[in-house]
């Protein structure tokens, strides 16, 4: 007889804050309907996991990290909360991205993490940049890493997941975006979205096809709590 895969929650009585080390290389795409809480996690991310990697690259195109500018203002910004090792920009472009992505290609000397709100601005989702492909494609051999959150996911180039080790997956409803979901992740994980409650999320390991826990933010106690961890079980 066939095997079938399932997947089993456990709750937990006593919270615990998140498990995995997110290297400078490693790349992160953050999905999820809007309100969601992606930016809130976002700048959760920046300010308590990794800030201290040595070349933060802030793209925040509706200054939600850095101080307000005009509407056509492009080039860095002031950060909201500024440090040596941290840089704001605002882009318009595609090839605004494309600029960014050739200066990180150059470095030679210590790595970048570059974190980009709503990437789905300046990515085509159907061709991307040469310099912005070979950051996706490449950059993880030269220790250059970054976190993405996606406004519209249907709309996302594939190659941005396709190089991502991790995904965070926020409940999403629109049609085009599950499908677009369907077809580039494990059905056994877009099955699971309906059980996500409004703001956590599911922690996915994209190269082990792993789901590693469903968190939720508390902004109150600017904290990550583990809400459940997911096992599979085979059966017949």
């Amino acid at each position: 007889m066939s095997e079938t895969l399932s997947i089993k929650a456990t709750a937990l009585h006593d919270n615990v804050p998140l498990s995995i080390k997110i290297r400078s290389d490693d790349k992160i795409s953050i999905v999820g309907y809007s309100g969601a809480g992606k930016t809130l996690l976002l700048e959760y991310f920046i300010n308590n996991v990794v800030n201290q990697f040595p070349n933060l690259v802030v793209v925040d195109p509706v200054s939600r990290f850095s101080q307000k500018t005009n509407i056509r203002y492009r080039g860095k910004v002031e950060c909201l909360h500024p440090s040596p090792n941290k840089i704001c920009m605002k882009l318009q472009s595609e090839e605004d991205l494309e600029e960014v992505c050739k200066t990180i290609n150059d470095i030679d000397t210590e790595p970048a993490f570059l974190i980009v709100d709503e990437i789905d601005r300046f990515v085509d989702v159907h061709s991307m940049l040469p310099e912005t492909s070979m950051f996706f494609q490449q950059g993880r051999n030269y220790q250059h890493g970054g976190m993405f959150t996606v406004r519209q996911v249907g709309k996302l180039n594939k190659e941005v997941f396709s190089n991502s080790h991790y995904l965070i997956l926020f409940k999403v409803y629109n049609k085009s975006d599950i499908e677009y979901l369907t077809d580039v992740l494990p059905l056994k994980f877009v099955r699971m979205i309906p059980q996500l409650s409004e703001h956590s999320f599911f922690l996915i390991d994209l190269r082990m096809s792993k789901l590693l826990g469903e968190y939720i933010y508390l902004p109150e106690k600017d904290t990550l709590k583990l809400v459940k961890t997911w096992e599979e079980e085979n059966g017949k």
